[in-house]
């Protein structure tokens, strides 16, 4: 991703990001809600294109065809003692304004295999726990040496910023997806020495088999 397209965070900017969903807080229930997302035909083509270029499948020449993207996300008010940020700055405050949101991923996309070149269908399901902390409800400080204390889950993923009443799922959720998406795509049941068996192997490879070290067993015997 550019780095122009990035925030202090790290994150992509809703602008940039091919997903613009939000969720805004005051629009949940006090205890928290609900929301499903499905990306149209148009946001998966977006999402193909910029996957696709972002991941450099294979320097380009690998297809990724996203056909299916939709997550379920709750979202609901959460106490965050205390946690760090991506600085490892301790993040405090009284009255922190914290929404955690468990996601569930499901993703279907077609793509090409490195191996025999075919192009293969690949489902994702996936579960995730993500925090988003309102960006003007807590501060910065050195954090302690004894990290005991710090919200675990929240130390392994920082929360984001979240401005202006609304969370910004659609940047988040696309970033996710360009870590889950294998950007050396391999076919199940294929490999590389059955790929080089259809070829032919030279003749000592046939001899001694498609490991370099099997030569190493009969060096010396033969003289």
């Amino acid at each position: 991703m550019r780095e122009e397209e990035l925030n202090a965070q790290g994150h992509l900017s809703l602008q940039a990001s091919p997903l613009k969903w939000i969720v805004n807080p005051a629009d949940l229930p006090e205890a928290g809600g609900g929301r499903e997302f499905s990306a149209d035909e148009r946001e998966l083509r977006l999402l193909s294109k910029r996957l696709g270029a972002e991941l450099n499948l294979n320097d380009g020449t690998l297809d990724l065809q996203i056909s299916h993207f939709h997550c379920f996300c709750e979202l609901y008010p959460h106490k965050l003692h205390r946690a760090v940020n991506e600085q490892g700055l301790l993040i405090h405050g009284r009255n922190m304004e914290v929404w955690r949101g468990h996601f569930r991923l499901q993703v279907k996309y077609k793509t090409t295999c490195v191996v025999s070149l075919e192009l293969f269908e690949v489902a994702l399901d996936e579960q995730l726990v993500q925090d988003f902390i309102r960006v003007d409800s807590y501060s910065l400080r050195e954090a302690p040496q004894d990290r005991e204390c710090l919200d675990p889950l929240a130390e392994e993923e920082p929360p984001i910023d979240f401005a202006k009443g609304r969370i910004e799922i659609g940047p988040f959720l696309f970033q996710t997806l360009s870590l889950l998406i294998d950007p050396n795509p391999r076919k199940d049941g294929v490999c590389l020495s059955e790929s080089d068996r259809e070829g032919g192997l030279p003749d000592d490879e046939e001899k001694y088999g498609a490991s370099p070290f099997a030569v190493l067993k009969d060096f010396g015997r033969e003289e």
